[in-house]
């Protein structure tokens, strides 16, 4: 059964993660008003900013998978956010071309 406040043994559940995750994402562009910003970072914060901009519920028991290194582009404006792109590989394909 999928429970986003699952907390495994000395761990944290999904919402924990999830908030926390937000928090810091949030933190960082409340600090660099319309600047441009660069995080790298794993498929699971990825995952949580993308179910906070598409307002998708942690009850919802989906996972949005991509390939590594894809470039996700979320824009932070007037205290909301929106995706502007989704998972972009295209730079992959530039490198296979160079080799």
């Amino acid at each position: 059964r999928w429970d986003p406040d699952y907390t495994i043994p000395q761990g944290v559940s999904l919402r924990e993660y999830y908030e926390s995750g937000i928090a810091c994402v949030e933190q960082i562009a409340s600090q660099h008003p319309g600047e441009r910003v660069v995080i790298v970072t794993h498929g699971g914060i990825i995952n949580s900013l993308l179910r906070h901009t598409l307002s998708i519920p942690l009850s919802l028991p989906t996972r949005f998978t991509q390939m590594n290194t894809a470039i996700n582009v979320f824009a932070f404006r007037e205290n909301t956010w929106y995706l502007d792109t989704w998972g972009d590989v295209n730079h992959l394909r530039y490198l296979e071309q160079q080799a």
